[in-house]
């Protein structure tokens, strides 16, 4: 008997154990180890797999064969790296039923981590002619792994960027469980682009480029080719009579700018500092400098695709296991209801976290960090009858996310019609935090900051560009230290191009450049934040009616066929009060938005008048609120907690019916799920 055979076995005695008494509420699982299995075959109630593939075989075939059973059907992993070149698939056929789902656990919570990556071993010393190729200053400390015997090929670089959507990213090292650095140069900051003749001409730099970064051809150049919120790999070669020139070799998506900025990646003029890696596709092999204290630590790089997909199953449950390693999106959901991942950490992946289709499932409690791409991207809900999606992500921390593609890549993408984002935390990424498309979204409850560090007009929370698009809620965030560090201003809340029908209401800014920015939209309520300590509090701007006047006119702009592509005249969408009359009713015009009721401390409050947009009445109601230049309240050095500002006895410029700020349900710790809190705000309009 096989010992694959032999675990079916004893599967099968274990079952018609457990199962003969047709006990629906008895549970069924299956244990696996990241060791080698000891199962005792006459032991009925030891039923083992030895890996996770045969754990879900094993289950799958006994749901089958036993289709109308209620066992609760479950898979334990013990301690330990489970490491896996395809992905573990999660068919209907293993679809819990409500009260009974199938679940995937860890018997310890957080020590069960499914890898996609490959252990590279120790490395080898570098050959003579290979320590030529680094310098006689840095070749002792490098070593070299062989990628030639891999079971699976590896994944070189590729062009990719913001406006592209990738299957993958290519293969990445990591060391100590973290991304090593990709060799660069220069080795901090960026080249900026000082001259541009033509489309297709050669790129001139204001650098001179150094010798032997055209060893190899092509060579990588990475960064904002066009705009500060576009990103793109493109692979260039020298202009060997201008010293300091680069020729694109394929065309990038958008024109290429002068006064933008890149650099050169996966360079070995690059490979400078410990942590230092270097891909060499013509030779099969990766170049690493180690740091000084690796002797403890495995040097590993992401191989499998995916590690997790789920498709068209309910009634799932992954609790606290982790993951780790995929070169392209960790777990893939889709076509999913009544499913939850709990009390996992998710890193080091090349492309989201998580992908998430369906309705009425959640994220929760979960760590997402050193991922390529995005953290989560969610969709659920119809946008035809404005049925929600009721998918939460709540009780999360997410920061370094979109590491392979910087933009457009947030820690949560929510799409669809009423989802869920609270109680987490996003923070240290360089373009936005949260990304908003759909109707009926709330978010609320989040600390986010350290936001938007690299880019430039770019919001933490972004909507824009539909004016269907209604019925989101921002309400009781935290958002603190999000400033430009590039030239073109950063928002906390960014309402971008006539983006219509969002509430932004009890949040707090606290050294914030601008905290909400309406860029031409309709019946949007700001109404009772607080901001302390920042750049401005609102812009304000007729946009459809200037420099954006002509996406208004034609029938054919982006913002004019999805107006066109939703049925704004049906029942489902009356609720939205001005949306179905846009295009008779001064389209264009920034009509029907409230600002009223909020509190500005040392904002800039002279700035307010300066605003025209902001000062007409037919447009806005901008009543109510208070800007306080000189106020000595919340004098803090630093960001504080979010409790820290609770308003202090003596304060006596509050807006009349200013109400108070939940300031102790902000976070992590405080998470909220919408069904125990008070019902969802009306979306403002007047």
């Amino acid at each position: 008997m096989t010992k694959f055979k032999l675990f079916l076995a004893c599967f099968a005695i274990a079952i018609a154990g457990i199962g003969g008494g047709g006990r629906a509420a008895q549970a069924l699982t299956v244990h696996v180890t990241a060791s080698r299995i000891v199962t005792d075959p006459l032991d009925p109630h030891d039923v083992s797999a030895p890996n996770v593939y045969t754990a879900v075989e094993m289950l799958s075939d006994y749901r089958q064969a036993h289709p109308d059973s209620g066992e609760r059907l479950a898979i334990e992993l013990s301690p330990g790296v489970y490491r896996i070149d395809k992905p573990v698939a999660i068919s209907k056929r293993l679809s819990g039923v409500p009260g009974a789902p199938f679940r995937i656990y860890a018997k310890i919570p957080g020590t069960a981590w499914l890898s996609g990556g490959v252990d590279l071993g120790r490395g080898a010393p570098l050959s003579r002619r290979e320590r030529k190729k680094f310098g006689s200053d840095v070749s002792g400390h490098i070593v070299k792994y062989s990628l030639a015997d891999l079971k699976d090929p590896y994944v070189g670089l590729f062009q990719h960027g913001s406006d592209q959507v990738s299957r993958s990213a290519y293969t990445e090292l990591f060391f100590g469980h973290t991304p090593a650095s990709i060799a660069r140069w220069p080795q901090d900051g960026f080249l900026k682009i000082t001259s541009l003749t033509q489309r297709g001409a050669p790129v001139q730099l204001d650098r001179m480029l150094p010798r032997g970064l055209f060893l190899t051809e092509p060579e990588w150049a990475v960064g904002y080719w066009s705009t500060d919120w576009a990103m793109e790999l493109l692979p260039v070669k020298a202009v060997h009579d201008v010293a300091n020139s680069v020729l694109p070799l394929v065309q990038p998506r958008r024109p290429i700018l002068r006064g933008q900025r890149i650099y050169f990646i996966n360079t070995p003029i690059g490979m400078t500092h410990p942590g230092d890696w270097y891909l060499d596709e013509q030779n099969d092999a990766i170049y690493f400098w180690p740091p000084s204290n690796h002797r403890d630590q495995k040097s590993e790089i992401s191989s499998a695709e995916h590690i997790l997909v789920i498709d068209n199953a309910n009634d799932i449950e992954i609790d606290g296991v982790n993951f780790e390693l995929s070169r392209g999106t960790a777990i893939v959901a889709k076509g999913v209801h009544d499913f939850a991942i709990r009390n996992c950490e998710i890193r080091n992946v090349g492309l989201n976290a998580i992908t998430l289709e369906g309705r009425d499932s959640e994220v929760s409690h979960c760590k997402i960090h050193d991922v390529g791409s995005g953290g989560i991207d969610a969709t659920g809900g119809d946008r035809v009858t404005l049925r929600p999606g009721n998918l939460k992500i709540v009780g999360s921390e997410f920061f370094r996310f979109a590491r392979f593609d910087w933009t457009y890549r947030p820690a949560v993408m929510l799409n669809g019609v009423g989802n869920e984002v609270s109680g987490n935390s996003i923070h240290n990424a360089g373009h936005s935090a949260i990304i908003v498309h759909g109707n009926d979204h709330l978010v609320q409850y989040n600390e986010i900051y350290d936001i938007v560090q690299q880019t430039t007009d770019a919001g933490a929370i972004y909507l824009g560009r539909d004016w269907t698009e209604q019925g989101t809620v921002i309400r009781y965030n935290y958002f603190h230290d999000i400033n430009d560090r590039v030239g073109r201003g950063v928002m906390a809340v960014y309402l971008d191009d006539q983006a219509s029908g969002t509430r932004v209401y009890g949040n707090v800014f606290y050294h914030v450049d601008t905290a909400v920015l309406v860029g031409g939209g309709r019946d949007n309520a700001i109404e009772n934040n607080l901001a302390v300590d920042g750049a401005r509090t609102f812009l304000f701007d007729d946009r459809g009616l200037r420099w954006q006047a002509s996406a208004v006119k034609d029938a054919q702009s982006q913002l004019r066929t999805r107006f066109a592509n939703i049925p704004v005249n049906s029942f489902p969408y009356q609720k939205y009060r001005h949306l179905a009359t846009t295009l008779s009713d001064e389209p264009g015009a920034p009509k029907y938005n409230v600002i009223r009721k909020n509190v500005m401390i040392r904002t800039a409050c002279e700035d307010l008048t300066k605003q025209p947009a902001l000062s007409n009445p037919l447009w806005v109601d901008y009543s109510n609120n208070f800007c306080g230049e000189r106020s000595e309240a919340f004098p803090f050095v630093s960001a504080p907690s979010a409790d820290a500002f609770e308003f202090p006895r003596d304060f006596d410029h509050l807006p009349k019916g200013f109400l108070p700020l939940p300031l102790d349900r902000i976070g992590i710790q405080k998470a909220v799920s919408v069904g125990d809190d008070e019902e969802r705000p009306p979306s403002g309009s007047r």
